[in-house]
């Protein structure tokens, strides 16, 4: 009766949390050897079941890991021979993945989605490809796009890729329940957080298409140094310094304000705006360089430059189609960065008056010839100039 894949899992899930309540407790033994040789002391372990018989790991497929050899009927103090002794060096392994069921865990305590939802969550980083779900184990291993993404939001807003914006909501939606704070309030103080947050990103969003490649990069083992690299370790670095454990302990007295961004300091100018875009453009172009990307357009001229300083194609007017649709598709040949439309108004009558800046910063600006009733009118009119 389940709809979709993803309400099946979440039935099996409660069946095998049920069915596990009721079945009997893993009782595991460990066993420590402390071992003298002449002055130096060695210590040895081993974990065994206390029985082979049916227990709740048997239902969840917990694979319970034991030693290959038993030190608990060892007892007391004895004297061994010592047969043979070698040296072999061995290195430190990184700690696995997380499990569907430990992240689920941390997603409670950090106060991440609720019942309903915690599965779908899961669900969906999944089938946007962010992480995979071996069927086994039931890890979850993250994919270059998902560890991309997580990498360019570190680099641009930590609070993004951070539990800590919503434990702060979470927080205000508390003082209200307990009557220390208005919902209009707290609703104004989510909004202007968040527009904050958006303002900064837009700013800086040159870091995702860079990230992505370098992800990209790496999975075909073409990644260099570079600066693209140098983001990269950067975000790594920032990402591994994070202690969950202080962000939980955070979490009930985090205020919004702390994971809001700085608001630009001034308004740019449209002039502005497309310098620095251009800016922008040519900067991420370097760095895609850096890594084998090329333009899709493999022999035209110009076609490793930016797209501002790119030639343009000869543009035929189609006599057929309306002035105004024919200026739209001029303005996306062109790359046109910014498109003002205003209409001055003399009497009863409008003009239009329509301000282009290029992709190239060049600035552009075209009047209605007539005066007309209407301003759609006015539109065509400056269009076909």
């Amino acid at each position: 009766q389940c709809k979709d894949e993803w309400a099946w899992e979440l039935y099996k899930l409660v069946c095998e949390h049920f069915l596990a309540t009721v079945s009997p407790d893993c009782i595991m033994h460990q066993a420590v050897a402390r071992v003298r040789l002449g002055s130096v002391d060695f210590e040895a372990k081993s974990v065994r079941k206390a029985s082979q018989n049916f227990t709740w790991c048997d239902v969840t497929g917990d694979n319970v890991e034991e030693t290959p050899f038993d030190l608990s009927t060892t007892l007391g103090v004895v004297t061994c021979n010592v047969i043979n002794a070698k040296l072999t060096q061995h290195s430190t392994q990184p700690p696995p993945h997380l499990s569907e069921s430990e992240l689920l865990g941390l997603m409670e305590s950090h106060g991440i989605g609720t019942d309903a939802s915690m599965a779908q969550h899961i669900g969906n980083i999944v089938k946007r490809g962010y992480v995979s779900l071996d069927g086994a184990t039931r890890q979850l291993t993250p994919e270059p796009i998902g560890l991309a993404l997580s990498l360019a939001y570190t680099l641009v807003d930590p609070g993004l890729a951070q539990p800590t914006v919503r434990s702060a909501i979470e927080n205000e939606c508390n003082k209200i329940a307990q009557g220390t704070a208005m919902k209009n309030d707290v609703v104004r103080r989510v909004l202007a957080t968040f527009e904050r947050k958006f303002h900064f990103f837009r700013k800086h969003v040159d870091r995702i298409p860079v990230m992505l490649a370098m992800a990209y990069a790496q999975q075909r083992g073409h990644a260099k140094e570079g600066e693209s690299l140098q983001q990269w370790n950067k975000a790594c670095r920032a990402i591994a310094a994070v202690a969950l454990e202080d962000l939980l302990y955070s979490r009930d007295s985090i205020a919004l304000e702390e994971t809001a961004r700085p608001a630009p300091d001034v308004e740019e100018t449209p002039q502005e705006h497309a310098e620095r875009q251009c800016s922008i453009i040519s900067r991420v172009q370097a760095q895609l360089d850096e890594l084998g990307f090329q333009a899709s357009r493999d022999g035209e001229e110009g076609v490793n430059e930016p797209a501002a300083k790119r030639p343009r194609s000869a543009f035929t007017p189609d006599s057929n189609k309306d002035p105004l649709q024919t200026f739209h598709e001029l303005c996306q040949l062109l790359s046109v960065q910014s498109k003002v439309l205003s209409h001055p108004q003399e009497g009863n009558q409008f003009r239009c008056r329509i301000e282009l800046v290029l992709g190239d910063g060049e600035a552009r600006e075209f009047l209605s010839v007539q005066l007309h009733s209407k301003k759609k009118a006015a539109e065509r009119d400056a269009a076909e100039v």
